[in-house]
């Protein structure tokens, strides 16, 4: 979990499709993970959400 930790440096690129929208890439800024009935989700923010 130690990468987690520093997770305020990393930036990450994901090619995100809005339900009904055509997909785009989106830079991400890691949190952390959350495990929920087995899966898993990224908790990020956008250059926008800090």
């Amino acid at each position: 979990m130690q990468f987690l930790s520093r997770s305020e440096w990393v930036q990450v690129v994901l090619c995100y499709e809005p339900p009904g929208r055509p997909a785009e890439d989106r830079r991400v800024h890691p949190h952390g993970l959350v495990c929920k009935r087995g899966v898993w989700y990224l908790v990020a923010t956008t250059s926008g959400e800090d």
